[in-house]
């Protein structure tokens, strides 16, 4: 009787039948299909566990087809590098239990950090590693941890909870509006785990409890992260809040519904991100903005770099605009 092989990945075990299965062809075959379930990484492990001999794996490195990227973890010399391959090595580096985390669980979870070091939580007993950025702990509950195309991560909450001892408030903030965005937790989910997970001297929870204090949860979420930094903005510049995604009709029907608005003032403010805005979308934006101007609103639109590079400007214009409306209904 024949027993299957099996090799355990990171994203599960991957089983072949061992009937017929025992030429260097066909063991080569194995750890080939084992890597690309892990953007083209493998362990030595890993590889003995698909039927490799230790000298296989050795010759296979001097001879290039294989490329140390920690030791005994290795890149198919066919595989191109990425970031996702990064940290996937580190997880299968740091073995059972480690996992994505921080500012690399937040990218690979799209919570709005486009830029993210190579960071894992691993258990207590895992050494240093550079230059990735590791986090020990030994408990990391399964309800924390789920998986982004087979990488292991930290799931949405716990990456809230664990964000603020590694980023800024202003970075928390706006993973939370992604989070609720996109439907990755709620805020009452998100609070149940911060009590459970908050205990006194953890770092950066802090910011996460003044996060949710801060945030009306009345309030729909913003819908982009370019809506999150003007939403900052505005919070920064002690402006006077407006409703989000405030719908506006005119005698037709609905004219749609706008990033912000203030209503009494007629005033509304819209975010202007490229992405959302070429092409047909021009045309549609543009008749909508037609329509709200028609029926007696206001209307200033901000784009990517005045959001992000001169926001005290847009503060003024907005605060300009308010004032107008102050004087225009004076007696």
């Amino acid at each position: 009787m024949h027993e299957d092989v099996v090799c355990t990945t990171v994203a599960g075990p991957i089983r072949w039948s061992a009937r017929h299965m025992s030429t260097r062809h066909e063991i080569g075959q194995r750890c080939v299909d084992a890597a690309l379930e892990q953007f083209g990484v493998i362990s030595a492990h890993q590889a003995i566990e698909c039927g490799m001999s230790m000298s296989a794996v050795q010759r296979r490195v001097k001879a290039g087809m294989w490329v140390t990227l920690h030791p005994g973890v290795y890149r198919l010399r066919e595989c191109s590098s990425s970031w996702e391959q990064s940290i996937m090595a580190a997880c299968v580096w740091g073995g059972h239990g480690t996992v994505a985390s921080h500012r690399a669980a937040a990218r690979l979870l799209g919570l709005g950090l486009e830029q993210a070091p190579v960071e894992v939580i691993a258990p207590t007993s895992t050494r240093s590693r550079k230059p990735m950025v590791i986090h020990r702990t030994d408990c990391l509950p399964r309800i924390d941890v789920t998986s982004v195309r087979c990488i292991p991560v930290t799931t949405a909450s716990r990456t809230l909870v664990d964000l603020g001892a590694v980023a800024p408030l202003a970075t928390v903030e706006r993973a939370l509006e992604a989070a609720l965005r996109e439907g990755l937790t709620s805020l009452p989910y998100l609070a149940d785990r911060l009590d459970q997970l908050g205990k006194p001297g953890r770092r950066g929870v802090g910011k996460l409890r003044r996060a949710l204090r801060e945030r009306d949860p009345r309030l729909a979420p913003t819908e982009s992260e370019l809506e999150s930094l003007l939403w900052q903005v505005m919070c920064r510049e002690g402006l006077p809040l407006p409703e989000r995604q405030f719908c506006i009709y005119d005698a037709t029907g609905l004219i749609g519904r706008v990033d912000f608005c203030y209503p009494s003032e007629r005033l509304v403010i819209e975010a202007i991100g490229l992405r959302w805005h070429s092409g047909d979308r021009v045309l549609a934006d543009g008749e909508r903005r037609n329509r709200l101007v028609l029926a007696g609103w206001r209307v200033l639109e901000f784009p990517w770099r005045d959001v992000v590079r001169r926001r005290r400007v847009v503060a003024q214009q907005i605060r300009a605009a308010l004032r107008a409306t102050v004087v225009a209904n004076r007696p």
